[in-house]
């Protein structure tokens, strides 16, 4: 399920950098459209990338003819989102019951932690490895972090170059921090 709803996102990704570079034409705006209805319809936390669309089209300050377009793209998700509610909410319900007659499921799922949040950067590097002896592990996390430290202080020189950097860090950044609140209250 992770990865069509990766696969998924980037291709929304990839339209929707598409209709902020090019003239917008309708096979972007159609490819943006069903790519973000088929990707939050894969997973439900892939909601949390439609705010980077909204931001990077504010910050890009785009015209209102694009807004005109890019509302638009968002009929087909709104539709078939709507549908799809009375599932999701009893989906949401039976869970959220689990949890309140099972207090060792909710240890389970795990909420928002401190320990959740630091391992998110160590996850993006090396993925969910873990090794037996926790120093190797400590100086492989370690070494991979320097080089991703590095590149990350290079891009954000950059972004004053490459102004699309922007919706890397958006796209890296927002659907994180969103999770995240969200785990503070039900379980992610």
């Amino acid at each position: 399920m992770y990865v069509p709803a990766s696969f998924f996102v980037t291709l929304t990704t990839l339209f929707f950098v598409k209709t902020l570079k090019g003239q917008g034409r309708i096979g972007e705006w159609v490819g943006f459209s069903i790519f973000l209805a088929v990707s939050v319809l894969t997973h439900y936390l892939t909601l949390f990338i439609i705010p980077v669309y909204w931001l990077a089209g504010y910050l890009f300050k785009k015209e209102n003819s694009w807004w005109k377009k890019f509302v638009m793209s968002h009929i087909i998700l709104i539709i078939l989102a709507a549908l799809w509610l009375p599932v999701f909410l009893k989906q949401l319900s039976g869970g959220l019951d689990a949890v309140s007659t099972s207090p060792a499921w909710s240890q389970v799922l795990g909420k928002t932690s401190v320990k959740e949040i630091l391992l998110v950067p160590v996850k993006f590097m090396i993925g969910r490895i873990s090794f037996v002896n926790k120093t190797v592990y400590g100086l492989i996390v370690l070494s991979c972090g320097l080089l991703f430290a590095y590149l990350v202080f290079r891009s954000i020189r950059l972004i004053r170059v490459i102004r699309h950097l922007i919706l890397v860090w958006l796209w890296l950044i927002v659907p994180v921090v969103l999770a995240a609140i969200t785990g503070l209250y039900v379980s992610v």
